[in-house]
């Protein structure tokens, strides 16, 4: 039930209503009903429902609830979460679209516009995140290119002609060949003496690193011509 407010105490509930307003949209975008059931959880709100409902009316104006604003407070704070993921570290289209699903305002609906907004100003690109991804991989010359093809898929590249055409590309620049070379030198530089046995392990951990098992036979057989056993390495 209603009581009768004077001005000064009904300016002070609206100021108080005002700030729980602001504080529920900050914390999460409401509806018109969200608002007005928040506000209304109050014990000191419950006495004066033609004032809760006024505000809300106010925030409905302002375009802080309500079926548009509540629409497009989601999707603002959406895509403000999606430049704050992206900012920290680049990321395909599906990794971001789950990680956006996952929060609390992300509705498939809010989702999927704010995926395309994002798409529209270029801020996600999965050919061009898989390509930045492959070069600094390739670089490196710690994997090989099938190692690097399953890398790309666990990312959410999905696409296999991508996936081929940017892997090629990075190998083109940092051939498999020279990695492997340097991975070999730098294992047998640590040690005095190099058996058969022991290239054989050095060819097997490239080839679980990616690197194609007849370059890694080839370059481990030069190697092994020296040695009294002339068996055929094991890599596989």
């Amino acid at each position: 039930m209603a009581t009768d407010l004077s001005p000064q105490d009904k300016a002070a509930l609206l100021r108080r209503l005002e700030f729980r307003a602001q504080r529920l949209i900050e914390a999460l975008p409401l509806s018109e009903d969200e608002l007005r059931s928040k506000l209304l959880e109050k014990v000191w709100a419950q006495s004066h429902p033609e004032l809760v409902d006024e505000m809300v009316a106010r925030c409905v104006g302002n375009g802080l609830a309500g079926e548009d604003g509540h629409a497009r407070a989601l999707r603002s704070r959406l895509f403000n979460h999606a430049a704050r993921l992206l900012a920290r570290a680049p990321r395909t289209e599906k990794e971001l679209r789950r990680r956006l699903a996952g929060t609390r305002y992300g509705s498939p609906e809010v989702v999927e516009d704010v995926m395309s907004a994002l798409g529209r100003y270029g801020y996600v690109n999965d050919f061009d995140f898989a390509m930045r991804y492959a070069e600094r991989r390739a670089s490196r010359g710690r994997i090989g290119a099938s190692l690097l093809r399953l890398e790309l898929k666990s990312k959410g590249i999905d696409d296999s002609e991508t996936i081929e055409t940017v892997v090629q590309a990075a190998f083109a620049e940092w051939p498999e060949s020279d990695a492997i070379d340097a991975l070999i030198d730098r294992n047998l530089s640590r040690r005095q003496a190099a058996g058969r046995n022991e290239l054989s392990k050095l060819g097997r951990l490239l080839v679980r690193r990616g690197f194609d098992p007849e370059t890694v036979q080839g370059r481990l057989r030069e190697l092994a011509r020296g040695l009294e056993d002339g068996a055929e390495l094991d890599v596989e």
